[in-house]
């Protein structure tokens, strides 16, 4: 996992890295591996992997935000859902539907 982390710092766009990371973290997963000691989770690669790609990845970027907003909303974290929310419609507000629209204002108003 640290290896997979030190090359997403590395080159932070490069989409492969993160997918590598998700990958491995979904195989602890089913392992019942204990993650909570690596200090990494789902909604964090996902959150970062918004953070990290260009707006030219828009679609990725939507994709990874509403995964983690999501997440954020299951376990009440609604500073962070409207943190992630809010960068992904920074970097590509023009692919946004009205869905994706009225997440963000519920986030906005929550």
């Amino acid at each position: 996992m640290i290896c997979y982390t030190q090359a997403i710092k590395a080159e932070p766009q490069n989409i492969e890295a993160h997918m590598k990371r998700l990958d491995f973290l979904t195989v602890l997963e089913e392992m019942k591996y204990p993650i909570n000691s690596l200090n990494v989770t789902r909604v964090r690669c996902y959150h970062k992997i918004v953070s990290s790609l260009p707006s030219s990845e828009g679609e990725i970027i939507m994709k990874y935000a509403k995964l983690a907003v999501t997440l954020y909303h299951y376990s009440e974290e609604i500073e962070r859902a409207h943190e992630v929310m809010a960068t992904a419609y920074a970097k590509c507000s023009s692919i946004f539907t009205i869905e994706d629209i009225n997440i963000y204002l519920e986030l906005l108003i929550s």
